[in-house]
């Protein structure tokens, strides 16, 4: 997981992307090897990884799509132009093939989950279709998530703890 290690270390740098040749050559470089080992790591049995460079004034868009299995798999997206959002740095969602550039609802981890391979797989894991219900956390901060079934979603005005939304989801999971 050397790639995953570099990506992280390049994304959590105080170098920005913008008007920075050098940073988007590293980016590029590192960031298609870093795909192809959280493809690997994933388990993946299909994938594509795109990097779109984009223009001076951006870092340029790293993808990753893959599929565990037919309906089953993730949408991973990144770049380097807006740093600090709070919701996270890094997009990834449920896909149903290929060509699904929409996909399920949006989740979001920091670029500093990258180094830590176990804890990313974990994570992203969480996606994968395996049984008809799988958990999808929207925001710990305004306390949403639901069911990948549809049949169950949890909604709060304020901060909700992520072992709280676990617990009200494996009264619906385990029934």
């Amino acid at each position: 997981m050397r790639y995953l290690r570099q990506l992280a270390n390049l994304m959590t740098s105080g170098e920005d992307g913008k008007y920075n040749d050098d940073f988007k050559r590293r980016f590029r470089s590192v960031g298609k090897k870093a795909m192809e080992e959280l493809a690997l790591l994933l388990e993946l049995k299909e994938f594509d990884i795109n990097l779109n460079p984009g223009g001076i004034a951006v870092s340029g868009d790293l993808r990753l799509m893959g599929m565990w299995s037919e309906g089953n798999g993730v949408y991973i997206s990144m770049n380097k132009d807006f740093l600090g959002k709070l919701w996270g740095d890094v997009l990834y969602r449920h896909i149903q093939h290929m060509k699904d550039f929409t996909g399920g609802p949006n989740n979001y981890f920091k670029f500093c989950l990258l180094g830590n391979p176990a804890a990313l797989r974990k994570t992203i894991m969480r996606l994968r279709k395996d049984d008809s219900h799988s958990l999808i956390v929207q925001s710990l901060h305004d306390g949403m998530a639901e069911c990948s079934c549809g049949g169950w979603s949890f909604s709060r005005t304020c901060l909700a703890s992520k072992e709280e939304i676990e617990e009200e989801f494996k009264k619906h999971a385990w029934r």
